[in-house]
């Protein structure tokens, strides 16, 4: 089922050890919060959308962030995703199976040491200053 997780107004979500996974129309949308995945993933799967605004801060650590089958990564209005390698394990991007990923409004998506992999379809575009 679709399910949603809002983090907001300077509100933080550490994930330890674990991932987030999105799956069927799922969402992670985050206004001003500050989410932090440290040795695991944010994967969506099947029109899911992750969203940071407004000066939000995503960064996994030793992980990936994946968007798949039709769905969604956006950065916009000054938010910040950051990806960093570990010493056991590389961080990557990847956008599959006509996915996109826009970043927008002087947002920054930053991938340290790893890669940004975009296959089957999918999108990432760069505006506004970003």
């Amino acid at each position: 089922g679709t399910g949603v997780l809002h983090i907001s107004g300077g509100t933080f979500l550490h994930v330890l050890d674990g991932s987030i996974i999105l799956y069927d129309y799922s969402q992670i949308i985050a206004d001003e919060g500050i989410i932090l995945v440290s040795g695991g993933s944010i994967l969506g799967y099947d029109f899911s959308q992750i969203y940071a605004d407004n000066s939000t801060l995503i960064t996994v650590e030793g992980g990936n962030i994946t968007v798949t089958n039709d769905s969604t990564l956006t950065a916009t209005g000054q938010s910040h995703v950051i990806v960093t390698t570990t010493n056991t394990t590389e961080g990557a991007v990847y956008a599959q199976g006509s996915s996109n990923v826009y970043i927008s409004e002087y947002s920054i998506l930053e991938v340290i040491e790893g890669n940004l992999e975009i296959s089957d379809f999918a999108v990432v575009t760069n505006t506004d200053n970003s």
